[in-house]
């Protein structure tokens, strides 16, 4: 069996409809009876399901990728919630993943497959919502189905063997990437519907008209309203500890944390602005970038005051507060001596939707960590004018900056700052051990989430489904 070139880079590039016709026409399908030769002949829309569930009740089939622009919920076809038991299946052997539109019936299904731990993503857009397929494989196995839809005419076709796997996966990877987790899209919607300046009892109102209109259940519902507490309360989290104290390492574990709740936390760190202003100012580049750094060894750099840093931050507040309404959270790690003159460069606004977790640890150990840590840029070229720089969060910080800028911060006075104390969560950081921190991340989690689980569940019943 063959596979045409030119139709792989039609398909990599949109999965149009035209492309698809080609391909099915051009390889060889099996299960004729059930599914047609061509994407060009209709079939009743029970054998297309028909057909989908033949194959997710397959035991062979450990994955299953969907793209199903226009997903439904079980109450509108007799057969879905016999394909949602089978897909759950499938799921407990390895991973489904699904990808639905925005319509709102696709919203009802996709809530009724996370119901069942299956992971589902929402897409703004679509080549054609005309097209959907279904990729299962498994072992040595792997079929394709794909399906044009017309008006209310399905035209499927069956796509045996690794060739059209491999390009339907390619493309329904990226989809996935450019996708959202269907918890925080309704958890958006939540917080738009509640108001830029609503309180936690009108965030968890709004969450319950939601679940009504989406047919929420339990499990769905307490997800929603987690995704709609980071919104709403903790967009930002600053991750702040003097050098050495184990920022990084809190900051990645917590990204982890907050990824398994399907929560998706991008992050940033002032080093990389600072490092770029250190290459500007060596090599001239820019007047106003570079003021006062100087070469160390191991390809780091030293400043005689943390005034000099300031350009970094200000680049670093400019990327956060462009995330936010864009990003559910962004962590933001920095260390400075005068935490509370820093956080002012992020503006009055974003206190309200920010969090500081402060991350401690013993001077020797912070000490001792430091002086590990030499790992020095990574420098790549590519092409013939490209080169790129790569800085490790294990960067070398010269000595002079441990005790002139770093020996101490103003974390004393920011906990008694009446607008950040009662945002601010601390970890202590005393050893090198992820599991040491598992449970204070929980913790830390548990305080962003519970008022809104509390609120919600104070509602009255006849107001929930």
């Amino acid at each position: 069996m063959s596979w045409n070139v030119a139709l792989v880079i039609s398909i990599v590039a949109g999965v149009a409809v035209a492309a698809i016709l080609a391909a099915a026409r051009a390889i060889w399908i099996r299960g004729r009876r059930r599914v047609p030769v061509a994407l060009s002949q209709a079939v009743v829309r029970k054998r297309y399901v028909d057909q989908i569930l033949d194959l997710s009740k397959e035991p062979s089939v450990t994955f299953l990728d969907a793209l199903s622009p226009r997903f439904i919920p079980r109450g509108d076809n007799s057969q879905i919630e016999s394909l949602q038991s089978a897909w759950a299946d499938i799921n407990r052997r390895g991973r489904v993943q699904v990808i639905i539109g925005e319509d709102e019936k696709a919203i009802i299904g996709g809530a009724e497959l996370v119901s069942k731990g299956i992971e589902v993503r929402v897409s703004p857009s679509f080549s054609s919502e005309n097209l959907s397929y279904h990729i299962f494989y498994g072992g040595k196995n792997a079929s394709t189905v794909v399906n044009q839809q017309v008006d209310d005419k399905v035209q499927p076709a069956l796509l045996e063997g690794p060739g059209p796997l491999h390009v339907f996966r390619n493309h329904f990877s990226t989809m996935w990437k450019d996708s959202t987790a269907l918890e925080s899209v309704i958890a958006k919607q939540v917080i738009w519907d509640a108001g830029r300046n609503a309180d936690v009892r009108a965030v968890s109102q709004s969450l319950n008209d939601r679940s009504l209109l989406y047919r929420l259940d339990d499990t769905v519902r307490t997800a929603v309203a987690q995704h709609a507490a980071f919104r709403h309360s903790s967009t930002i989290i600053f991750v702040v500890g003097l050098p050495g104290a184990g920022k990084s390492f809190v900051r990645r574990h917590l990204a982890e944390h907050l990824g398994s709740l399907r929560i998706q936390a991008q992050e940033l760190t002032d080093y990389v602005f600072a490092y770029r202003d250190f290459i500007h100012g060596s090599i001239r580049l820019s007047p106003s970038r570079g003021v006062g750094f100087e070469p160390d060894h191991a390809g780091a750099f030293k400043v005689s005051e943390e005034t000099q840093l300031q350009p970094a931050l200000r680049s670093l507040a400019d990327r956060a507060l462009f995330n936010v309404g864009s990003q559910e959270v962004t962590l933001v790690e920095f260390a400075r001596s005068d935490i509370l003159a820093a956080l002012q460069e992020f503006g009055e606004d974003s206190i309200m939707r920010s969090k500081v977790l402060y991350v401690d640890a013993p001077e020797s150990l912070r000490i001792e960590r430091l002086h590990r840590r030499e790992r020095p840029p990574e420098l790549a070229v590519s092409g013939a004018v490209t080169i790129t720089v790569t800085v490790s969060d294990d960067h070398r910080l010269p000595s002079t900056a441990q005790k002139s800028i770093y020996g101490l911060d103003d974390i004393k006075m920011l906990r008694s700052d009446q607008r950040w104390r009662d945002r601010i969560f601390t970890i202590v950081n005393n050893e090198d051990n992820p599991s040491q921190i598992e449970t204070p991340l929980d913790d830390f989690i548990s305080q962003v989430t519970s008022p809104y689980l509390a609120a919600h569940s104070y509602l009255p019943s006849r107001s929930r489904p």
